[in-house]
């Protein structure tokens, strides 16, 4: 019997996911009850956003702190590549990203915030991935 099989089916039900990303993704979040917020999450994946500034300069443009884990990042980051190219809100949050100007791979890595907010919240409530806003039943 592998992991994957004995993985929680709400797992699968992320855009961007399959049973190898699932599998990376429980691994680094479990036990996800550590974590208190999504912005913490955000941390321990090293998707926030990280300031460049000294004294009175402040630098025009901000990146990612990249502090956290580099295989949670890379799985949230593979999962919003492939989320992209799929029809739904986190396509849409990409192609209004793209519409104002962001390159294509900062537009991904916005997404993958995005999506780390999502995963924090399914993993947390322990339900379904449910795009339109409705909660459904654990």
């Amino acid at each position: 019997m592998t992991l994957s099989t004995r993985l929680p089916r709400y797992l699968l039900t992320l855009p961007g996911i399959n049973e190898l990303r699932a599998v990376a993704l429980f691994g680094e979040t479990d036990p996800i009850h550590t974590l208190v917020s999504a912005e913490q999450f955000v941390a321990f994946a090293g998707l926030n956003l990280a300031v460049f500034q000294s004294g009175q300069y402040q630098a025009p443009r901000r990146r990612i702190s990249k502090r956290g884990s580099p295989h949670l990042r890379r799985t949230l980051w593979t999962m919003a590549h492939l989320a992209v190219r799929q029809e739904g809100e986190l396509r849409t949050r990409y192609l209004r990203h793209r519409k104002h100007g962001l390159h294509h791979l900062p537009a991904v890595t916005a997404v993958a915030l995005k999506l780390a907010r999502i995963v924090w919240r399914i993993l947390k409530d322990q339900r379904d991935y449910c795009p339109e806003g409705r909660p459904t039943q654990p």
